[in-house]
Parts: C-alpha cells; structure tokens; sequence
C-alpha cells in the first residue's frame, strides 16, 4: 500500500510539495541574510558615544574609551 502512495498514483504530488518546500526554505533564507547585509553597522565610536548617551558609562570611561578608540 505504501509502495502505491509514494511511487504510483498521486505519489509525485507528494514530492513536488517537497521539492517546493525546500525552495521556499532556501529562498525565505536567502532574503533574511539580503536584510541583514544591507542594514549599515554602527561604528565603535557610535556604539560608545551610544552607551555613554545612555548613562551606562561615567565621563572617565568614555574619555577612555574614546581616546583607546583613536
């Protein structure tokens, strides 16, 4: 009976639902890693003066910090 499902009968539908999935899988993937790349990345230097504009960081670290950045 199984043998009947997979290679006889309506047993290609099965396989084209499968091969389909594995292209939407690979596609879908494809434009998060497009999404990813094409969002610019904050410098270090934005990430400190960031964490410093946010209070996470005293004066003395950021002056540090900036300065080891230089």
């Amino acid at each position: 009976m199984m043998d009947t499902f997979m290679f006889g009968g309506f047993g290609w539908i099965f396989w084209i639902l499968i091969i389909a999935l594995v292209f939407w899988l690979a596609n879908t993937r494809s434009r998060e890693d497009d999404i990813l790349r094409s969002t610019p990345q904050k410098t270090a230097r934005e990430l400190l003066d960031e964490e410093y504009a946010l209070g996470k960081i005293d004066r003395d670290s950021y002056l540090q910090k900036r300065a080891d950045l230089s």
